[in-house]
């Protein structure tokens, strides 16, 4: 096994926190009544968290494994186990625990229906395949949906970086949206839960439409491991970089028009595929390069820890966990946030951490 120390950015660690409490305030945007129309339209682009996530794992996934890559099965075999321990336990059960009770719990509920088959729907989630389903997306974990986009990435990130010495980057990000097109083309009379239902749902929901942020981590990791300059770009990143975030979230505001979600218009999904990406490198590159407040401050002990335990977080602050906490501690969710995140590290020290390690063993990923 390879027992090879991996690298650790203490800032980046602390900023995958500040992404997960985003998407929570995307699905509880704070109330018009309290905090006005701008603070509310602000807090419904937050969904940009995600795209957060995705460039960090294009980009980390490459540090860690891309110049570790061996034609063995020993190394894929590793490689397998370690995506595994990271992504999967918490997920299972969670996931398991939250189908357990809303079907023998139901009448306690009001925002999730088991419309199908419930064990078919469950097989779709823990095998992530519902994230392909756009009938079946919002089941189960509904913010889940994103690991299945994970996943296509873990799985074919060791070919995407065998590909790369012939084709370029942007060449294979060319291929996969043609590849999402004749998907949808070929699916889209075929009318089964919603596979590859729409493009709309294909560009902004499953890895054909999001892996540009997936490979803009990529492209960011190899700048940084060879110690390059970013493009464009050549100084005050972190600042530029929070900038031009908050300008892609303002094009959300400008540009929803009647859409309900802006992800499902063509503008938004071509500033959320191709625009925001590329302000998040910025960011990152500022993170990773700059002793900024903003760096000390995401690199701390606190941050560190919020961090870590940022994946339980997103798991729990949509569903079961948020819903018994509204209806039997607080119904206010602002009064949630923080036992939400209480609750997160506890999860992560007691389950999360102990599963992690013991499935990996000695192998550190």
């Amino acid at each position: 096994m390879n027992t090879v120390k991996k690298p650790f950015f203490p800032a980046l660690t602390g900023l995958r926190a500040i992404a997960a409490y985003m998407v929570f305030f995307d699905h509880n945007p704070l109330p018009i009544r309290r905090f006005g129309h701008l603070i509310n339209d602000i807090c419904q682009q937050l969904f940009i968290g995600v795209s957060f996530f995705f460039v960090l794992s294009g980009f980390l996934i490459t540090i860690r494994y891309e110049d570790q890559i061996r034609n063995t099965k020993h190394w894929a075999l590793g490689y397998i186990k370690n995506r595994f321990a990271r992504i999967y336990p918490m997920y299972f059960l969670i996931t398991t625990f939250t189908f357990w009770f809303y079907i023998y719990h139901l009448h306690d509920l009001h925002t999730q229906v088991i419309k199908y088959n419930p064990f078919f729907v469950y097989m779709s989630n823990i095998t992530f395949a519902r994230g392909f389903f756009d009938d079946l997306l919002l089941t189960g974990i509904s913010q889940g949906w994103t690991l299945t986009v994970e996943e296509c990435f873990y799985a074919l990130a060791p070919i995407i970086f065998l590909l790369s010495t012939k084709y370029k980057l942007r060449f294979q990000v060319i291929v996969i949206y043609i590849l999402g097109i004749l998907l949808w083309l070929f699916f889209r009379s075929v009318r089964f839960y919603g596979l590859f239902g729409s493009l709309p749902f294909v560009f902004g929901r499953t890895f054909f439409g999001r892996c540009v942020d997936l490979y803009i981590g990529v492209a960011l990791a190899r700048l940084y491991k060879r110690k390059g300059n970013f493009p464009i770009i050549r100084k005050h990143f972190t600042i530029i970089g929070s900038l031009l975030v908050t300008a892609t979230v303002a094009l959300f505001i400008l540009t929803k028009g009647n859409y309900e979600h802006v992800i499902y218009s063509p503008q938004g999904i071509l500033i959320n595929n191709f625009i925001l990406p590329f302000a998040i490198a910025v960011l990152f590159w500022g993170l990773l390069h700059e002793s900024t407040l903003l760096n000390r401050l995401l690199s701390t002990k606190a941050f560190s820890l919020l961090g870590k335990s940022s994946y339980t977080f997103y798991l729990i602050h949509l569903g079961v966990f948020s819903e018994l906490l509204y209806h039997h501690v607080t119904n206010n969710y602002l009064l949630n946030f923080p036992l939400l995140v209480i609750l997160s590290i506890v999860l992560y020290k007691l389950i999360e951490e102990p599963l992690n390690k013991s499935i990996k063993g000695k192998e550190k990923a």
